[in-house]
């Protein structure tokens, strides 16, 4: 399952649907496109293969990321006091 984003290597809608096992391809592309017209993925095609789109986490995606992670750790702080 894909878990981690890696700027030095491109992650493909084809993997995505193929190594989630949470939901169904259908399910998974429609997830996608919410995510696209949100304004929180990107796609390209892929220069050595047109077939293939390339998936990446745009600044607003990362900058959310970023808030809930800092959220997150304030909360797991509070609780181990």
């Amino acid at each position: 399952m894909v878990q981690n984003y890696d700027v030095k290597q491109s992650l493909f809608v084809q993997a995505i649907v193929l190594e989630s096992r949470v939901a169904s391809p259908a399910t998974i592309h429609k997830c996608l496109a919410t995510l696209d017209r949100t304004g929180f993925l990107q796609f390209t095609t892929d220069p050595e293969d047109a077939r293939r789109r390339i998936v990446a986490p745009t600044s607003k995606a990362k900058k959310t990321f970023d808030a809930l992670s800092k959220r997150v750790a304030k909360w797991a702080a509070s609780q181990s006091k």
